[in-house]
């Protein structure tokens, strides 16, 4: 998902798993129960992937915003020239100030709009503790 696709792998499994549920009949009020809320679930799990794939490939901020966050952060800079100090050293590490502040959040809005790839990435940590909580279900 770093490079904005799905895995095959992935979606082998999901659709295995979906095999596995129309496959599947239950029998007694208790499998019809587990059934039905583990259906919920997995339509659940597809909803979230599907939105997990989304935000990878839309992840960048459009041009016109950026347009306007750089224009908004000049007109900032060059505003505080006009609180002018009679030490210039102190205007200089004034203005530096801000547009240091102003160039980190632009530097944390490259870095959110890419969720699964650069130094906010999404790692598979989460889904493989699962799957190994799943295998040690299974051995029982």
């Amino acid at each position: 998902m770093a490079v904005g696709k799905s895995s095959a792998e992935v979606w082998d499994a999901y659709i295995q798993l979906w095999r596995t549920y129309y496959q599947f009949s239950p029998g007694t009020d208790q499998e019809k129960t587990w059934y039905s809320q583990s259906l919920t679930k997995l339509n659940d799990l597809g909803d979230q992937r599907r939105m997990r794939l989304l935000s990878g490939r839309v992840g960048s901020v459009p041009v016109m915003m950026w347009v306007a966050l750089l224009g908004t952060g000049a007109i900032t800079i060059a505003f505080s020239f006009l609180f002018g100090t009679p030490n210039a050293t102190a205007q200089i590490i004034m203005s530096s100030g801000l547009a240091f502040t102003i160039a980190l959040v632009m530097v944390a809005i490259i870095a959110l709009g890419q969720p699964f790839a650069g130094i906010t990435r999404i790692g598979p940590q989460p889904f493989e503790q699962l799957e190994a909580m799943f295998k040690h279900l299974e051995l029982r």
